[in-house]
């Protein structure tokens, strides 16, 4: 086999290798940390931050992928070491925390924990990518394009195989492992040593996620419970998520909303059905039919498998693995009752956004939807540990808005608020005492927009400040120390990285309200974008003429368009129209920024490495910019991502860098 195909090979290897790497951080270390997971994106910027300053480094005579397995050994060890709950007190922000007994407790200052980690996954995919900017100089720029799009690619299918099977995250880092002893150098003590260093990772890696299962969302633990008979605790990402046993020992709340009616139901939908406490709820009761929606497929077969009451294996009940809102726009089915279970997800859709898997359960719309599917006189039911008084007065706002009259809520202020809300076109017929402010209270609605039901207001709360300035100063750092003093960063690949970030960032938050939050449809969105930008790449090899301008044309008139199409008109359609049209509209852009992409790397053939890693530091920053949707929400952020490619144009004309 010839250099030019060894080459071919290498680069489509450490393309999947960074990939697949950077979904295993995004996976791994939240899960364990669940301070990270409060940051949203912080650790893809930390991994766009490294691969961008790797291919600024290409150059450099140090082989510094082999630092890489003795790094990745102390990461996992601080991952390891620092496994606990911090609990984040803020007025406007509510994290959703609790110490879990299996859980050690480290005296740290939090704020030391994300700089840490933030820069030691940084200097991970810095190791990485040095060989990718080195590789990516042998071919064309577009053919060295086109093979790492493919690479990554194939890093996508094979982690999300991987996430289906609800495989370890042994198996995970042995991949990256394996793979990575394709470019480590043979000599003798390096090599000794880093194969020490990686087998030592895997036995950590190994040790702490013994008696664990791992669903497409979460790091899953179970144990006995010691003060019940056969009833088992179950915890996701260090926090108790689900109590199992008997429905006659728990809570009151799970029988309330059956108390209401004089006679059994007919149709109940559950929301967050998780192992099945609300489920045997209604069994007790004697439904006769349950629709039971639950996002998690290994949540479900767990509540197959331990729940006393067993019943999901009852005839009356309907299992659904889907995303909520998802549901309710596909079904047709009316119902006497919609219950909103236990919702708290405890994590995020992806680690691009800061929605959590049930942010748009809880918007005036996703209230409206389910109001569509209740009986004339059906009733909506939330209960849950609110933990603040004030989400529990935002949520009955809410519903209110929906209903056209104020809800019953029953609160109880010392148990972490636990609440009860009750809604309903015609609640007046309920045996219903109300109390309470009479006056209703006024707050910001959670709306597809602005899904945020955890945040008070649009406002930036100052931990996401602090967040932000020490990434930026650490990046600014990792700039400083890698940017060749010769040449300097190319901001024209710098703008076109920020505004990229944030369309791809749109499109997955667009496509989790059109299709669900779940991991498959992430997967497909992230997939498809990569299709896209690879037929963008080929088009532009094909056509001779230069499609820069008429690309940067097309793109403000896809943005606009976009912005001009209100997406609940999209909402309204049926499911094929709302994919056809959604898709349209969401990949059009992308397109056009694939051209603009494509055509400007290639030009680019004598700075390849700067290019490429001048984008992906823009890219960076663009997540940064995501965070600006906590204050205008998503749909505003159409003007920054103009902005970013308005900037990249005016640094192609003339082409400018800066030192």
């Amino acid at each position: 086999m010839s250099d030019q195909k060894y080459n071919g090979i290498y680069l489509f290897l450490i393309s999947f290798v960074i990939l697949f790497f950077e979904l295993v951080c995004i996976r791994w270390i939240p899960a364990y940390i669940r301070y990270m997971g409060y940051f949203s994106n912080v650790v893809l910027l930390a991994c766009f931050l490294g691969i961008g300053t790797g291919c600024l480094v290409a150059q450099k005579k140090v082989n510094l992928i082999n630092f890489f397995p003795v790094t990745l050994y102390i990461l996992i060890l601080i991952v390891s070491y620092f496994r606990f709950e911090t609990h984040i007190r803020s007025p406007l922000m509510i994290y959703f925390t609790e110490l879990s007994v299996e859980t050690p407790v480290q005296q740290v200052e939090s704020f030391l924990l994300l700089p840490l980690i933030f820069t030691a996954v940084t200097t991970l995919f810095l190791f990485l990518s040095q060989e990718l900017g080195r590789l990516l100089k042998i071919f064309s720029p577009l053919k060295s394009y086109s093979i790492n799009i493919l690479g990554s690619l194939a890093g996508i299918a094979a982690f999300s195989i991987l996430s289906f099977l609800s495989t370890s995250p042994f198996v995970w880092f042995s991949i990256v492992a394996v793979l990575l002893l394709f470019f480590l150098s043979k000599k003798r003590v390096f090599f000794a040593i880093n194969i020490a260093a990686l087998l030592f990772s895997l036995f950590v890696v190994y040790s702490i996620s013994t008696d664990t299962h791992w669903s497409p969302y979460y790091k899953i633990t179970i144990r006995k419970n010691q003060n019940v008979k056969n009833a088992y605790i179950i915890n996701v990402n260090n926090i108790a998520h689900q109590d199992l046993m008997d429905i006659r020992l728990k809570e009151f709340f799970y029988n309330f909303p059956y108390t209401l009616f004089k006679k059994p139901l007919e149709n109940v939908l559950i929301l967050g059905a998780g192992c099945g406490n609300d489920t045997a709820a209604a069994l007790l009761h004697d439904v006769k039919k349950i629709d039971a929606v639950e996002i998690d497929p290994l949540i479900l077969r767990l509540g197959k498998k331990l729940h006393p009451n067993h019943p999901y294996q009852d005839k009356k009940v309907s299992l659904y693995v889907n995303d909520g809102r998802a549901f309710l726009k596909r079904t047709k089915t009316s119902y006497d009752l919609i219950v909103y279970g236990l919702i708290d997800s405890l994590t995020l859709t992806s680690g691009f956004s800061n929605i959590r898997l049930e942010n748009y359960l809880f918007t005036l719309e996703s209230f409206e939807d389910a109001k569509k599917h209740l009986k004339k006189d059906g009733l909506l039911v939330l209960y849950n540990y609110f933990r603040e008084e004030w989400l529990v007065k935002k949520l009955a706002y809410m519903l209110e808005e929906t209903f056209g009259q104020k809800p019953y809520v029953y609160v109880v202020p010392r148990v972490g608020n636990l609440a009860i809300l009750v809604a309903g076109e015609n609640l007046g017929k309920f045996p219903l005492s109300f109390s309470g402010e009479e006056k209703t209270i006024r707050f910001e609605p959670s709306t597809d927009n602005w899904p945020f039901i955890y945040l008070k207001r649009h406002s930036f709360p100052a931990i996401y400040i602090k967040a932000l300035v020490t990434i930026f100063l650490i990046s600014l750092f990792f700039i400083l120390l890698c940017a060749p003093r010769e040449k300097g960063l190319d901001f024209h690949f710098f703008f076109l990285g920020g505004g990229f970030m944030l369309l791809e960032t749109q499109n997955i938050i667009k496509f989790a309200l059109l299709f669900g939050s779940t991991w498959l449809v992430n997967s497909l969105v992230i997939t498809a974008i990569l299709i896209v930008i690879l037929l963008a790449t080929l088009m532009v090899n094909l056509v001779k003429k230069s499609l820069l301008y008429p690309a940067y044309i097309l793109l403000f008139l896809f943005l606009i368009l976009n912005y001009i199409i209100p997406y609940n008109r999209v909402l309204a359609s049926n499911y094929v129209g709302r994919y056809l049209l959604s898709s349209i509209l969401a990949f059009s852009p992308l397109f056009a920024a694939g051209l603009i992409f494509a055509t400007s790397f290639k030009r680019s053939a004598n700075n390849v490495g700067i290019a490429f890693g001048s984008n992906l530091l823009g890219a960076m920053i663009g997540g940064m910019a995501e965070y600006l949707s906590l204050l205008i929400g998503y749909h505003h952020l159409q003007f920054v991502v103009m902005g970013f490619y308005l900037l990249s144009l005016i640094f192609l004309m003339p082409k400018r860098k800066i030192t």
